[in-house]
């Protein structure tokens, strides 16, 4: 990380920014992509189950109203309703194997394909034997057209039968295709609750971090600066008071501490500009104290020299009384 340390603040705070921001963007295109595949799973159930089911139901119920329909014709003794009732049969019986058609397209599965192959030869022979029997019953032979309906009633039955479990099998994989994509919306639901802790708690850590750096760094350069006002500057001026006063026994020692560690932001262009004062205010420091030292010394000489003389203008006046 020393190289994001060395960084300038400004692009430390865009760094951390364009981390949230691409959390964020990857919590969103997970979300989207979750959302997308509940919405095509949601699209098969309905094309590949709801569909089929509805078009095998379908099918059944024209089929049988077909039979109740042509049976109501048979029975009629009005002509124009026997012809009512022999058109909407066909209707219905048309109807009902469009449906059927539909729902052999859309079923999938072994079981469906286990029906279909039940349920094909039998819905095309008693769609043909009914055809057959409305075309005479169109003809005026209701007796006969009757006749063949009947005659083929056990495989209708059979042929009800199975349509009708046909459609609760579809019903029954529609609700398991439910259930499962029920169970994948709450799988992405928690895997976005989790992706977006885990992005916040990672944006919040970057934060902390970042803020406890700078605060670290910009603490150090504080203290320092701190110490060499209270110490290093202050003793300076009051040794220097001392020296304006006569007093030349007062020393000063340099305290305050060079930064060892800073980086190369800002805050470390503030660190390394604090040692250079440290540095500068160390050598007045030690100018001073060579400067209090070469004082003393001076004045220790006048001091002895001053005492020579006085010592010697004694001997030559002692001198001079002896003479006289």
């Amino acid at each position: 990380m020393t190289w994001f340390n060395n960084l300038r603040l400004q692009f430390k705070l865009l760094a951390g920014f364009t981390l949230v921001l691409v959390l964020l963007a990857v919590v969103a295109v997970v979300g989207v992509l979750q959302l997308q595949k509940a919405s095509d799973r949601t699209e098969s159930m309905y094309s590949d189950n709801l569909l089929a089911g509805q078009n095998v139901i379908e099918a059944n119920r024209f089929l049988i109203s077909f039979a109740r329909d042509f049976r109501g014709a048979v029975l009629a003794t009005d002509p124009a309703q026997r012809n009512r009732l022999l058109d909407l049969a066909r209707t219905e019986l048309q109807r009902g194997g469009e449906y059927w058609a539909a729902y052999v397209a859309a079923a999938s599965g072994t079981a469906a394909e286990e029906q279909l192959a039940k349920l094909e030869p039998l819905v095309k022979e008693t769609t043909a034997t009914r055809t057959a029997a409305l075309d005479l019953a169109a003809k005026g032979d209701i007796e006969g057209g009757w006749k063949m309906e009947t005659g083929h009633f056990d495989k209708v039955l059979e042929q009800n039968q199975l349509l009708q479990e046909a459609g609760e099998y579809q019903a029954a994989v529609a609700s398991q295709a439910r259930d499962s994509a029920a169970d994948n919306a709450a799988s992405s639901r928690t895997l976005l609750i989790a992706l977006t802790v885990a992005a916040t708690g990672i944006g919040f850590a970057f934060a902390f971090w970042l803020a406890r750096s700078l605060s670290g760094a910009a603490g150090t350069v504080v203290r320092h600066l701190k110490s060499l006002q209270d110490e290093d500057l202050r003793h300076l001026q009051a040794a220097m008071t001392a020296m304006a006063a006569g007093d030349l026994t007062v020393t000063v020692k340099p305290a305050a501490a060079r930064i060892t560690r800073f980086n190369k932001d800002e805050v470390g262009q503030a660190a390394a500009s604090v040692n250079a004062i440290i540095d500068t205010v160390g050598e007045t420091v030690s100018e001073y104290n060579r400067s209090r030292e070469a004082l003393a010394g001076l004045i220790g000489n006048v001091q002895q020299n001053a005492g020579s003389i006085l010592t010697a203008s004694d001997q030559i006046r002692d001198a001079s009384d002896q003479m006289a």
